[in-house]
């Protein structure tokens, strides 16, 4: 063999598209980095020394593993330690729908960022009172087949902490 093409889609059953050619027959691996997402389909092909091109391989999809984890308590009293409720490190996730609800069920707070970055306050961008709020999450992954929201929502309270006395 004097090459193999490496062709791939991101989304399954998108075309595939050409993203690589080894020149060393003794290659067994080929390294992708594409980017925000481990998540494709690839097929590969191989050149003999004449110039003939195989049929493509069998159409291998991998598929991302995403993780979204939120905590269970902030503290937005300016001492700048854990003043605004962000998750913890998370991994090939889109958007969410993070909406989060006082003790009556009123919504206080939402936001699509999955960084969430809330820091304690209201719509009206007003303190709120320390205590403990319910969230529910619907979070969007990106997956092989494109971007989808998790099966299950995410629920919980939050503990709004401020510290003042």
């Amino acid at each position: 063999m004097a090459s193999y093409t490496i062709y791939y889609a991101k989304v399954e059953g998108e075309p595939l598209i050409q993203i690589g050619i080894t020149t060393n027959a003794r290659d067994t691996f080929y390294l992708d980095s594409p980017g925000e997402t481990i998540a494709g389909c690839y097929q590969v092909t191989a050149t003999d020394d004449n110039g003939n091109e195989s049929e493509r391989s069998n159409l291998i999809c991998v598929d991302n593993c995403p993780i979204y984890l939120l905590p269970n308590t902030f503290t937005p009293n300016a001492d700048g330690a854990n003043d605004v409720f962000i998750p913890f490190p998370y991994r090939f996730i889109d958007r969410v729908n993070f909406q989060v609800f006082n003790r009556w069920g009123t919504l206080v707070f939402e936001t699509s960022d999955p960084d969430l970055n809330w820091d304690g306050t209201n719509l009206n961008n007003e303190p709120l009172a320390e205590g403990v709020y319910f969230y529910v999450c619907q979070v969007f992954e990106r997956r092989v087949i494109g971007i989808v929201p998790q099966q299950e929502q995410l629920r919980g309270a939050i503990h709004l902490i401020r510290g003042e006395e």
